[in-house]
């Protein structure tokens, strides 16, 4: 911690069906932002998952099965600008938003549930 700030961060989610997530971050650490998958017949990996609509790369995906790899190439787009249009949208013509506020209650119940596993140093179920 500096200044209440968490500066570096690690942990494991679990979700129903056996399905487990990893994760690290942190404001010291090196900057990447990368993505991988991993199933039982292969894995999903995207090198470079946030920051590429400030720079020149494109956006790509590989998937790799056995010995197979193949390269998916995604059209550059700007999050932050999306993010503004669906809110616009919403507020001037009543569409629907992409996810329901839910998703941000849920959202931050798994932050608050991260922060208290690494302060008491013990699992936390969210029920």
């Amino acid at each position: 911690e500096h200044d209440n700030v968490d500066m570096m961060a690690s942990g494991l989610l679990g979700f129903p069906g056996g399905v487990n997530l990893t994760f690290d971050c942190g404001m010291w650490a090196a900057n990447r932002s990368n993505m991988e998958i991993l199933g039982s017949k292969g894995t999903i990996a995207m090198p470079k998952m946030f920051g590429w609509e400030r720079s020149s790369v494109v956006p790509q995906i590989f998937v790799h099965v056995g010995s197979v790899t193949r390269e998916e190439r995604l059209k550059g787009f700007n999050s932050f600008e999306l993010q503004a249009d669906a809110f616009a949208k919403a507020v001037l013509d009543g569409a629907p938003l992409p996810y329901e506020p839910e998703d941000a209650v849920s959202n931050m119940k798994v932050i608050d549930a991260c922060i208290e596993s690494a302060r008491s140093r013990k699992r936390v179920e969210i029920g």
